[in-house]
């Protein structure tokens, strides 16, 4: 082949891989990871986008143990065939350890808990002998880096390009506050599932589950002055309602493929047994905005606060909205310690249906 066709060719890769690459975003994913709740539904969400670069998932832990997640991660990118995304252990307990043992004596003084998360079931040993969709994973884990350094190492090759996707209890994510300071301000953005604005909490009266799970952590993962928060909460996650009308659209004649299989697996007997059933979706949202910003209708900047005080408000967020004479140019008229966050209060939902729904129909065997 003529040298200068062999030299245009390999220009024109170079520039179309350029260009690729510039418009790649690139994200890690912090999450307490479920075999197929909200947070891989939002991993398939990402994952389905090529201009999203995944770096890493980083487990923490929440509504599993941090094994449970291991496992989890590992055997839905083996059955979407992703294994070339890293799944990296974080922090096993909370900040301040687990509560598990003296949450019977929380609520007597407090009131009842309602979602205890990874707290009412027993923690594995190891993730290695858990079986999840029928299968002991047969990848591993990241080795020889913890999931702390793993971002920071991450954000410092990336500096300003990284955006932290927070899906769990913020563990991971105040340690590496704690111990890597000089990369907050490489961070592009931070957004979270979690907290309760205007509402009452999921797990008591009080406090949103990721923030209940870990409130310290969620305080100093707040209170730190990022680039850019934005946090779904509870005010919009319990608007928006999975339904049988979604998991028709989901399953309809032409879908094939892993992620159709999962939802055929483990939905289709419980709207047999109650076609009205309906739940939310959480995590979902958050993988939906990223890719797709338009989702979201409603959103108001406040000062978001988290309670870290043992007591019955232990992990409440609240969040702080201008008034006469409390403007946000004045940061001192509100809670020391507290940032000024996007927090989003409603979706178009047919828009957010859309990306879902579309997402999850992609994936092909």
């Amino acid at each position: 082949m003529n040298r200068k066709i062999i030299t245009g060719i390999l220009l024109v890769v170079f520039l179309v891989s350029a260009v690729a690459t510039l418009g790649t975003q690139k994200v890690i994913l912090d999450t307490d990871f479920g075999s197929f709740g909200d947070d891989a539904q939002a991993l398939f969400i990402l994952l389905a986008h090529p201009e999203v670069e995944l770096l890493g998932i980083t487990i923490a832990p929440g509504n599993v143990w941090l094994e449970n997640g291991i496992a989890n991660a590992l055997r839905d990118l083996e059955l979407i065939g992703r294994t070339d995304i890293p799944v990296i252990p974080g922090a096993a307990e909370p900040l301040m350890g687990s509560r598990q043992s003296w949450l019977d004596a929380e609520q007597k003084i407090w009131g009842n808990v309602e979602y205890m998360g990874a707290y009412s079931r027993q923690r594995p040993e190891s993730w290695e002998d858990l079986e999840v969709w029928g299968k002991v994973p047969s990848t591993k884990p990241l080795e020889g880096i913890t999931a702390v350094d793993f971002m920071a190492e991450q954000i410092r090759k990336y500096p300003g390009e990284v955006t932290i996707i927070e899906l769990g209890a913020c563990t991971n994510l105040a340690l590496l506050v704690r111990e890597h300071p000089d990369v907050v301000p490489l961070v592009k953005q931070v957004f979270y599932m979690g907290g309760a604005i205007d509402i009452r909490g999921n797990t008591n009266t009080a406090a949103e589950f990721n923030f209940w799970f870990d409130p310290e952590a969620a305080h100093i993962a707040i209170s730190t002055p990022w680039k850019r928060q934005v946090m779904f909460p509870l005010d919009v996650c319990e608007i928006t309602f999975y339904t049988k009308n979604e998991f028709d659209r989901i399953i309809a004649p032409g879908a094939e493929g892993p992620v159709i299989d999962m939802f055929k697996q483990s939905h289709t007997s419980r709207f047999e047994s109650d076609p009205n059933r309906t739940s939310f979706v959480w995590d979902v949202m958050v993988g939906a905005y990223f890719v797709d910003p338009s989702i979201v209708k409603t959103k108001e900047l406040r000062y978001v606060y988290v309670d870290y005080y043992y007591g019955p408000n232990y992990g409440r967020s609240l969040g702080f909205h201008e008034s006469r004479n409390r403007d946000f140019d004045n940061p001192e008229n509100f809670p020391a310690n507290s940032q000024l966050i996007e927090v989003v209060y409603e979706l178009h939902e047919d828009l957010f249906w859309n990306v879902f729904i579309d997402a999850m129909r992609s994936y092909k065997y």
